[in-house]
């Protein structure tokens, strides 16, 4: 029996289990979702926890039963159970993380002079506000304060080694407090912790569906290099991950994934890359320092992304990236 076979019938047999095995892998490797608690990387052990953890949940069996009567053939169950594996995981993950970050948050502000936590009986009581700013709650475009965080640079990421024994921040405290007080003062009054958390949260790239716009600097690297965290972890490694089990992914496939995370501007600089500063603006109509400050960016995101691949894989498939991005924009191949 075929894997949609298997579920037309209500069984969960072999084909089937392979194909979620499969998937969750690739979904967890492809979107950097972090691999179950108690593992350091996606793998085999982690994706059969993560599948297992996925059925254990009441409401999903009968989602794969009605997945079962949508579709007409294997390819089409694959593409849609890769949909309904990867906003499972985007919810569980954002459950966690929102979470935690909003315990970080009001640790931090309650404890900051540039803070205050609203007053009871007092216009956004409980809410994070500045200092004596406004307490009215914002009721304004979400997309304003996410603006409002993406203009702060120098922010530091922070991502822990799996061998710490303590469950650490995701970026410092400086960074977390600027990101704190440019969303607040975008806002003219206060916020709730978990909307401001849910602003914070898109800043630093811990939904999988946003990129950072800065990634970790000096003092993250000086952490590393004593052990205490990683920089990128080797969970993020595609090659690693899905090589672990068999599963191929093509090069052109991983360039894609990476491709979606970059603006407009900067997939226009990254077709050009290979050229000096001065030969991209030439090339994109930039000003020199635009294209020159894009360009690092552009580097820096590759980098990020990439990291834990192996130089010679890191170096193909940024070329990937790079080809990618210049038959997306019409461009002849180099």
């Amino acid at each position: 029996m075929t894997a949609l076979e298997e579920l037309r019938s209500g069984q969960l047999g072999e084909e089937f289990a392979k194909l979620l095995y499969r998937r969750v892998l690739i979904v967890g490797v492809r979107y950097r979702f972090p691999p179950p608690k108690g593992y350091a990387k996606w793998g085999p052990d982690a994706a059969h926890e993560a599948a297992h953890e996925y059925l254990t949940h009441a409401e999903n069996y009968p989602r794969l039963v009605e997945l079962a009567a949508t579709v007409s053939d294997n390819a089409g169950l694959e593409r849609k159970l890769t949909v309904i594996l990867r906003n499972y995981m985007r919810a569980s993950g954002r459950r966690t993380v929102i979470g935690k970050l909003i315990r970080r948050l009001r640790g931090l502000l309650k404890d900051d002079d540039g803070f205050v936590i609203v007053a009871d009986g007092v216009p956004g009581e409980g809410n994070a506000a500045l200092v004596d700013g406004p307490t009215e709650q914002y009721s304004g475009d979400p997309a304003l304060l996410r603006a409002a965080a993406r203009t702060v640079r120098d922010v530091t990421i922070v991502r822990w080694g799996a061998n710490v024994p303590r469950e650490g921040p995701v970026a410092d405290r400086p960074s977390l407090v600027a990101l704190s007080k440019a969303v607040l003062e975008a806002a003219g009054g206060s916020l709730p912790f978990v909307d401001l958390a849910e602003v914070v949260a898109a800043r630093l790239s811990l939904d999988p569906n946003n990129v950072p716009g800065a990634l970790p600097v000096e003092d993250v690297d000086e952490l590393a290099g004593r052990g205490e965290i990683d920089a990128v972890p080797d969970a993020f490694s595609p090659e690693a991950a899905i090589g672990a089990v068999g599963v191929s992914m093509e090069d052109e496939e991983i360039a894609r994934a990476v491709l979606e995370e970059f603006s407009e501007k900067e997939k226009l600089v990254l077709a050009w890359l290979h050229l000096k500063v001065r030969d991209i603006s030439k090339e994109t109509g930039l000003a020199v320092s635009t294209a020159g400050a894009v360009s690092q960016r552009v580097r820096d995101k590759l980098s990020h992304r990439l990291a834990g691949m192996g130089e010679a894989s890191m170096e193909r498939i940024a070329f990937a990236v790079r080809d990618a991005a210049r038959a997306e924009l019409g461009l002849d191949a180099l």
